[in-house]
């Protein structure tokens, strides 16, 4: 009776190959491109289908629309944001592949694209998420998903969220359709207030539809403009205002003390001072010492 010998064999995993890894960018890179020029016209049809729904008066369907409009557009940024990233690992493919463990400098990067396969319709993304956890290992694969170390890109993160747009913003773009294809449309008044400001315009007093509440760099509401308000005192302005007498402002011309200001009207050591009439070092002064044959620009 023969001896039985238990074979307990462990599944080799395939390292993936730099052409392998090279060919699913290439192609991810094409297809992005394809998916983004079909949202452009998606998003063009929609256009139409809103305005529309606003010839017909029917808001609440062209609220809904624009809010998958604007979901269109959130994924074409996507796209713009990944396709400079899947340039830059096609070029450092070598670099991956000899690499023991994911390389740090490259690690935004990977972290983004992995964040962004199972988000994105793009079924290359999710081959070359395989090609990649089979080189580093699935526990960096669910790192870069749940974006542990925080790398990947912010602004895809945002735009890939699910999350609806709020009634006053579709109203914005509504209001902003409108204008575009010249619909004159009437809102009704009682939503006209959920509206910040008269956006008729642009750049127009009253016409910025980021306005007030909506403008997170607001001159003069809350101090959420880190460089304040133009006369803004000594608050979140670093180099205050104009005449600011705080010694925070290096470049004030009226600091009277002239230890800040290196060029202070009042400091004999401005070289440019054109008040200084002892200076010798000014050759645009209109006078150097009562003598004007040294001003070669008088």
């Amino acid at each position: 009776m023969g001896n039985d010998q238990k074979n307990d064999t462990v599944p080799v995993v395939k390292v993936p190959t730099a052409a392998e890894i090279k060919t699913f960018i290439m192609i991810a890179q094409n297809r992005i491109m394809l998916f983004r020029n079909k949202k452009i016209d998606s998003i063009r049809k929609k256009k139409l289908e809103i305005v529309n729904c606003l010839k017909e008066n029917n808001l609440d369907v062209a609220k809904a629309k624009m809010d998958s409009l604007i979901r269109e557009e959130d994924y074409i940024t996507a796209y713009d944001i990944l396709t400079p990233l899947l340039e830059i690992l096609k070029e450092r493919v070598t670099y991956i592949i000899t690499s023991t463990e994911c390389p740090a400098d490259l690690r935004a990067q990977l972290d983004t694209v992995i964040y962004a396969s199972t988000r994105v319709e793009c079924e290359e993304l999710y081959k070359l998420r395989d090609l990649i956890m089979s080189k580093y290992g699935s526990a960096y694969i669910q790192k870069a998903d749940s974006n542990v170390d925080k790398l990947v890109n912010v602004n895809l993160i945002e735009k890939l969220g699910i999350k609806p747009a709020s009634d006053a913003f579709l109203l914005i773009r509504l209001k902003q359709l409108c204008k575009e294809k010249k619909i004159p449309y009437e809102f009704p008044s009682e939503i006209l207030s959920d509206i910040p400001g008269d956006i008729g315009g642009p750049f127009q007093p009253g016409n910025n539809p980021y306005a007030g509440d909506f403008n997170p760099y607001a001159s003069t509401q809350n101090n959420n403009n880190p460089y304040g308000p133009p006369q803004g005192g000594s608050g979140p302005n670093p180099y205050g205002p104009p005449n600011d007498m705080n010694n925070n402002n290096p470049y004030n011309a009226f600091d009277n003390n002239g230890n800040n200001n290196p060029y202070g009207n009042d400091n004999s050591n401005n070289p440019y001072n054109n008040n200084n009439f002892n200076n010798n070092n000014n050759p645009f002064t209109g006078q150097q010492n009562g003598n004007d044959d040294g001003n070669p620009y008088k």
